[in-house]
């Protein structure tokens, strides 16, 4: 081969050689602004994860505590209304039937007058008169089985939420507003008033 063509076949190939070396570092510069790009594409996906509403396990559990605690609260709510239900129940057992017992109050008053006078000695033994007395201890035990006990009176001080003042009377030695007589017998049933003592008060 002439020197002369020896000599361009090296250069063609040394321009070859350049141009693919040039050619190698443009598609490499090329990859980095890519590469850049994906990097950025990610990002952007990882803060739209972190944006989008919660996945369907955390929605759910969050569904389940919130029914967890109305749950709860509706629980809580049936035992207060059971407490309330269970004292309304107990007062009305402990009052049931008073509206009849107080129908029978007056007897205690007739019982008192009828054994107020002094009674004749022939009769105090009496079979009728005992029977009177086992009818009065019978009608005192009815009342103290459903709660009703007499309201206190001779002696006290009037009181307006247990007695009621009739009259005022003047009585020697005797401090101004004491009860110093009984007119009517008071009652109370498990501490609350079903009839108030009616009296005479000293002046």
């Amino acid at each position: 081969m002439p020197m002369q063509d020896h000599n361009m076949h090296d250069q063609n190939t040394g321009n070859e050689r350049e141009d693919q070396k040039t050619k190698a570092s443009q598609d490499k510069i090329t990859e980095q602004p890519l590469k850049k790009d994906e990097q950025s594409n990610e990002q952007k996906e990882q803060g739209r994860s972190a944006q989008s509403p919660p996945a369907p396990m955390e929605k759910l559990q969050k569904q389940c505590e919130e029914y967890l605690a109305g749950w709860k609260r509706a629980q809580a709510d049936y035992q207060n209304l059971m407490k309330d239900v269970a004292k309304q129940k107990e007062a009305l057992q402990k009052f049931a039937g008073a509206h009849v017992i107080q129908d029978f109050l007056p007897l205690v008053d007739y019982f008192k007058y009828a054994f107020a006078p002094e009674i004749p000695e022939e009769y105090k033994n009496s079979q009728w008169m005992q029977g009177i007395k086992n009818i009065q201890t019978y009608l005192n035990k009815i009342l103290a089985d459903h709660g009703i006990e007499e309201i206190k009176t001779v002696g006290k001080a009037l009181n307006p939420q247990l007695h009621e003042a009739i009259e005022e009377i003047t009585s020697e030695g005797v401090a101004s507003g004491t009860i110093v007589e009984e007119v009517s017998t008071g009652f109370m049933q498990h501490s609350k008033v079903i009839k108030h003592a009616k009296v005479k008060i000293a002046k």
